[in-house]
């Protein structure tokens, strides 16, 4: 249902070097304030999948026909909050960054992600014949590359 695909890894790698590393469970009990902060955001959402660790509640869920993940605090505090986009959401700045650096290349996957430390950013994957990259996308437009790979 909620194909992350290569995203999911490129985020957990951004979330430990924010030291909030997110590792599945089996069974959460949320906490009420957490229940509650996700419930004002995102109403009466059934279908929302959660997760713990070190603190960090993440709900994975879908709502008109777009998957988000959402992590919050023990306290109900809104970390972040991620969504799979099409290239058409990004904005201009960014979208002519991107199509310069990354010249001949398709985004074959665009994660925007939301927190109040990093304002918006992106990570994308990008291919070509020869090389594919992660990569994260900066508000300001600043690319820094995660992972290279030569085919």
């Amino acid at each position: 249902m909620f194909k992350m695909k290569k995203l999911v890894t490129v985020i957990a790698v951004f979330l430990i070097s924010i030291s909030q590393a997110l590792l599945a469970n089996d069974e959460v009990l949320i906490p009420a304030q957490v229940k509650s902060s996700f419930e004002t955001m995102y109403g009466n959402t059934t279908n929302a999948i959660w997760q713990k660790s070190k603190g960090v509640y993440m709900a994975r869920f879908a709502e008109s026909g777009n998957d988000f993940e959402v992590y919050y605090s023990k306290d109900g505090e809104l970390l972040a909050c991620s969504r799979l986009i099409p290239e058409s959401y990004l904005p201009q700045l960014i979208a002519d960054t991107i199509s310069t650096q990354f010249a001949g290349f398709v985004i074959t996957e665009l994660l925007e992600l939301t927190s109040q430390k990093t304002g918006t950013t992106y990570f994308i994957h990008v291919e070509n014949n020869n090389m594919e990259f992660y990569a994260h996308v900066y508000s300001d437009a600043k690319i820094e590359i995660l992972k290279r790979i030569k085919k």
